[in-house]
């Protein structure tokens, strides 16, 4: 095995370690398939190809398809291992399939034999030796970078991912009507946050509700400019920055995305679009819910949060 092939092999049991600390699925689903195609490109296709069928297993089960940029790497390593194994190929597929992503990830650690890191070189360091090469060789200092790896966990809760129209058109909206109006009618706050915070279906049916946001809004003290316009303005430039999708691959910290089923803001095609980008990236959605989930849902949405930073 070359030394560069070597490193990538530890790189993958040291992320599989990690992840299986974190109960992080897609993670492991993500790693095994790397592995197995490692193995797979060294000769061991009956080590490899089972670790592909258990990914591929955990995917199906979350709803997680591979990345078009993904697919025919890995639908390739398929193929190898199967030429490679002929008529063992479908109990080998087999056996994987019927594995839980933890068994998987349990027996790959299990059948890792001797650790081959390289002895010297960028390729004989450790994920983590790596990291820390990269916040020196961006000038951070040692404090600087103990607070650097104090992010453990990270979450999105709807917001990440490409911003629909809708919501690039309303913020739109809120920044040229700031610039007019100063302050703005309490009837704005009130229309325009009921329309984010509350789903459809629950503006149609359930007055109660309404009536208690309503209240909530009217007893807000009044909200003027700067403050209303600056925060008018950073929202819609967020919301047109495209590079800050391409960013999301350097997080590195185990992730949750959660959407919720009717939010306007960041719909659940967005947030799966951000979850996908994110090497260590777990997605819920939650259904029947809106943008103000957190605030009007958090019985729904608090035990997932738990369970996930716990």
């Amino acid at each position: 095995m070359t030394g560069d092939r070597a490193s990538a092999v530890n790189s993958c049991h040291e992320a599989l370690a990690g992840q299986l600390e974190a109960g992080d699925h897609l993670g492991l689903a993500e790693t095994l398939e790397t592995l197995g195609g490692l193995l797979i490109d060294e000769g061991q296709a009956r080590r490899g190809l089972p670790l592909l069928a258990a990914a591929a297993t955990a995917r199906d089960e979350v709803g997680f398809p591979w990345r078009p940029m993904e697919a025919g790497r890995i639908a390739g390593w398929v193929a190898a291992g199967r030429e490679r194994l002929g008529e063992q190929a479908q109990p080998a597929w087999e056996r994987g399939a019927g594995l839980g992503i933890t068994e998987a990830a349990a027996m790959a650690r299990r059948g890792r034999g001797p650790r081959r890191r390289p002895a010297f070189g960028w390729s004989s360091l450790t994920p983590a030796e790596r990291n820390v090469a990269d916040l020196v060789a961006c000038g951070l200092t040692n404090p600087e970078m103990t607070r650097a790896g104090l992010v453990r966990r990270v979450v999105f809760l709807a917001g990440a991912g490409p911003a629909p129209a809708y919501a690039v058109a309303r913020s739109r909206a809120a920044v040229d009507l700031a610039r007019a109006l100063d302050p703005l009618p309490p009837s704005f706050d009130v229309a325009d946050l009921l329309l984010s915070l509350h789903p459809m279906a629950q503006l149609q049916d359930d007055d109660d509700a309404v009536k208690v946001t309503i209240s909530l809004i009217e007893a807000a003290e009044p909200w003027t400019n700067p403050g209303r316009l600056g925060q008018y303005q950073a929202d819609l430039a967020w919301l047109e920055d495209s590079s800050q999708l391409d960013r999301l691959s350097q997080i590195k910290a185990p992730c949750l995305a959660m959407a919720f089923e009717h939010d306007c803001w960041f719909p659940p095609r967005s947030v799966r679009e951000a979850a996908k980008r994110i090497p260590a990236c777990q997605y819920t959605e939650l259904p029947g819910l809106g943008h103000g989930a957190p605030l009007l849902a958090s019985g729904q949405v608090n035990p997932i949060l738990a369970a996930f930073l716990d």
